[in-house]
Order: structure tokens, then C-alpha cells, then sequence
């Protein structure tokens, strides 16, 4: 059954192709128009995946008497409770379910367009610091295993490598920040 909650009041975008749909603890996610009608008759909120640190939009339903979470971009990719692909933001923006943005992945897929890490202390994705050598070290997890792409004297050169590689071996999933 659903509930009818009160929606928060949200100024729409100029732009007539695109929706917001007001979410709990202050957030909003942005549709595109064609879709908000059908999504507007569920009651979505605010899902902080407090590893990331990301908001998704999200709501709860009941199948065969458990309650489930139903993300909004599984939702509008048509994935259901099917495990074996994630839905994969392509900008990033977790609150950014407009179709365009949206795409079908794997979990090894989606990893490779993450961000960089909460406990990253180089600031720089695929570099580390080797205490041992004094030197910038630059990897990248290809397959699960990890490939060593050199060490270098200042952390803009193990960058650089490390975006060259991301390019040739996580192709339209590469995200080297």
C-alpha cells in the first residue's frame, strides 16, 4: 500500500526536459520529464551509502512479506533484484538519474569509474607513497590483480601514468580522478 507522504515543494528547472524529484534530508535527484510521472507515484527518499559518502534515491516496498530497497536508477535500468549488474552513474553524481547517465555494468565496470577512496592519502587515484624508496608509486587493478606502472620522483609524473593506463585498460569506464 502505498503512503501518501508530503513532498517538499521544489522549484523546477527552467529546462522542460528535465525533473527534480524532492527526496528526504534536503536532497533532490533530476530526471529526465519523460520519466517523472511514472516515478512521482512512488515516495522517494534519501539513501546515504555511508561508504562513499553518496546520496541515492531510493524507496521501500515489500516482496513476498520482506521489505526490499528499490534504488531509482535500478529502477529506470530495468535491473530489478537481478545481482549480476549494477546500475553505473556516468558522471559520477549519484542524484543524476537521467537516462543519458545512466548504463548497464558489471561490479569490476562500475568499480573502475569510482572515485578515489575515503582512506586515499596521496589525493590521487592509483598512487601511493613508498615510504621505503622515497618515491611516487603508480598502479592499476586490471582483472583483479594489480599492475605496477612505475615509481617516479614527484606524485604529478605517477599521475600522469596512471591516467595514460586507465585510458588503455578500463576504456569507457575510465575515471583517473
Amino acid at each position: 500500500m502505498k503512503r501518501n507522504l508530503k513532498r517538499p515543494f521544489v522549484v523546477q528547472p527552467q529546462d522542460e526536459s528535465v525533473k527534480l524529484i524532492p527526496l528526504t534530508r534536503g536532497q533532490v535527484t533530476i530526471v529526465d520529464a519523460s520519466d517523472y510521472v511514472w516515478l512521482t507515484q512512488w515516495n522517494w527518499y534519501a539513501h546515504l551509502d555511508t561508504s562513499t559518502g553518496s546520496f541515492y534515491a531510493a524507496r521501500r516496498t515489500f516482496v513476498a512479506g520482506k521489505k526490499v530497497r528499490i534504488f531509482l536508477h535500478r529502477e529506470l535500468l530495468g535491473l530489478g533484484f537481478d545481482k549480476s549488474y549494477e546500475g553505473d552513474h556516468k558522471d559520477g553524481n549519484t542524484l543524476n538519474n537521467r537516462r543519458f547517465n545512466l548504463r548497464r555494468a558489471t561490479r569490476t565496470e562500475n568499480r573502475r569509474n569510482s572515485g578515489i577512496q575515503k582512506n586515499n592519502r596521496s589525493g590521487v587515484k592509483g598512487v601511493i607513497w613508498h615510504k621505503s624508496s622515497q618515491r611516487w608509486v603508480a598502479r592499476i587493478g586490471v582483472d583483479g590483480r594489480k599492475i605496477y606502472l612505475g615509481s617516479f620522483r614527484t606524485i604529478s609524473s605517477a599521475m600522469l601514468a596512471y591516467r595514460a593506463a586507465v585510458v588503455q585498460y578500463h576504456g569507457d569506464f575510465a575515471k583517473a580522478a
